[in-house]
């Protein structure tokens, strides 16, 4: 209940009100590992909205311990410590924690989707390293052969976008190639 309150208070902007009612959970006496769970997500996601809290955002996803989550919820955690990472420019580092995500658990297609937005923004940055773009094009493609519902739309769209700036050498194309 508090955690789907302060989602919605996240949702309509009203940040400091979803800070304050995720504090209190921890007043609960019982607390359950997927409530634990979705409060330390809302948690980042409000730090995702304001450039100072980056720093106190990766340290607490840094510091919970991932022992009682399943494979999804680690794969969740890691893929929001990547883009703590990218947000504080450490790229290298958050290009390991994005294959971290993907390797505990390849099944799940929002850290495919985000380690592929990763790479499509590195992309923009470098647009002749087409490299980037093509890892971006499998990671794309991978997400959205496991979205079933119009999630894989959008991404669709950005592999066809990224092909059609392919060079001579099918570098882009190789990745929708090899896809299976």
């Amino acid at each position: 209940m508090v955690n789907r309150f302060s989602h919605v208070a996240r949702k309509h902007g009203l940040l400091q009100l979803c800070k304050d009612s995720l504090t209190r959970i921890y007043t609960l006496t019982n607390i359950e590992i997927s409530d634990a769970f979705l409060k330390l997500c809302e948690q980042a996601k409000v730090q995702f909205k304001h450039s100072d809290d980056f720093g106190s955002g990766f340290e607490a996803i840094s510091q919970t311990n991932l022992m009682y989550f399943g494979a999804s919820q680690k794969a969740e955690f890691h893929t929001i410590k990547a883009v703590f990472l990218a947000r504080l420019n450490l790229h290298k580092e958050a290009l390991q924690v994005f294959n971290q995500a993907v390797s505990t658990d390849l099944q799940y297609p929002k850290a495919w989707a985000q380690w592929g937005a990763y790479q499509d923004k590195l992309f923009k940055n470098s647009p002749k390293n087409l490299q980037l773009a093509a890892g971006a094009v499998n990671c794309y493609l991978q997400a959205s052969g496991m979205y079933k519902n119009g999630k894989s739309r959008k991404l669709l769209i950005r592999i066809f976008w990224l092909i059609g700036l392919d060079d001579a050498n099918g570098t882009i194309g190789r990745a929708f190639d090899n896809y299976k």
